[in-house]
């Protein structure tokens, strides 16, 4: 009988230890964000190089987003953008990321200036298994970081606008109607190499993407259900291609890109115009 009391009190014993390491476990899974502290911001290429500290852990990924609900890609990743492949990662509470250089408010790749300044989270987060891309960051943690960390200022360096500036180049005796343009040049020599990164960048955003350089024009071919989605839920998708599309187009030499979505079976559902650059969605 005495034997018999001593197993169940081993068999509780093991059983407590048990729920014990999964309270704990679960504990450990839990997302955390981190202020950070920039220390230095220069400029590459066509992106910020931003380096700082942070009371993170080691290993800690590094994400950064408009603090502003009004700017388009409000709610994106702007590293995934400079680095598609992996996150920058904090190590001995520093951390180096490049960040995609973006407006005040709305996409005007044409039209940024020096000295432009545009308001940014940048936080470190640890337990976070989400891929890199698609950027799309969850409002649960963009609700705890504003309501934490007060936003990081920016400012657009020279050689960054010039860069996302450039325009196609010109010769002065190339008013014959025959001539093409070196813009024009590389959207014909770039073209498929611009649809394979696009389509690289993809990882199941839309069903693909198709480049017409004739047109000028990238084509994403999407889902059947988005004919089922609500405005909210589409405009979120819907920023993540134009984001995907327009980040990489100075990369390839292409400039003034129109963009269609549609649906698999040819029904165009959002595009861009000449007065405005953002996508917006076509109501039936």
């Amino acid at each position: 009988m005495q034997l018999k009391k001593i197993s169940i009190l081993i068999g509780i014993s093991f059983l407590s230890l048990l729920v014990g390491c999964g309270n704990q476990a679960t504990k450990n899974d839990t997302e955390k964000v981190y202020n950070t502290k920039v220390t230095k911001v220069s400029a590459n290429g066509s992106y910020w190089h931003v380096q700082g500290t942070t009371n993170a852990p080691s290993g800690a990924k590094i994400i950064v987003t408009p603090s502003s609900s009004n700017a388009s890609n409000y709610g994106l990743n702007q590293t995934a953008y400079a680095d598609s492949t992996r996150y920058s990662i904090v190590k001995n509470n520093k951390f180096s990321t490049n960040v995609a250089t973006i407006g005040s408010n709305k996409y005007s790749y044409n039209n940024f200036k020096a000295g432009q300044k545009s308001k940014l989270y940048i936080f470190a987060i640890t337990n976070y298994h989400k891929k890199i891309t698609p950027p799309t960051i969850s409002q649960k943690i963009i609700t705890e970081v504003a309501s934490s960390f007060s936003p990081k200022i920016l400012t657009t360096y020279t050689s960054q606008i010039n860069y996302l500036n450039s325009k196609k180049i010109e010769s002065s005796n190339s008013s014959s109607s025959s001539s093409i343009s070196s813009s024009e040049q590389s959207s014909v020599s770039n073209g498929p190499s611009y649809e394979n990164k696009l389509n690289k960048l993809n990882k199941g955003t839309a069903e693909y993407a198709t480049y017409d350089s004739s047109t000028n024009t990238v084509t994403w071919t999407g889902y059947d259900d988005w004919s089922n989605w609500s405005n909210e839920d589409l405009e979120r998708t819907l920023n993540i291609l134009q984001s995907i599309t327009m980040r990489q187009e100075a990369k390839y030499g292409i400039t003034n890109i129109r963009i269609v979505v549609q649906l698999p079976d040819g029904t165009v559902i959002a595009k861009n115009t000449d007065n405005n650059e953002d996508l917006q969605i076509i109501s039936n």
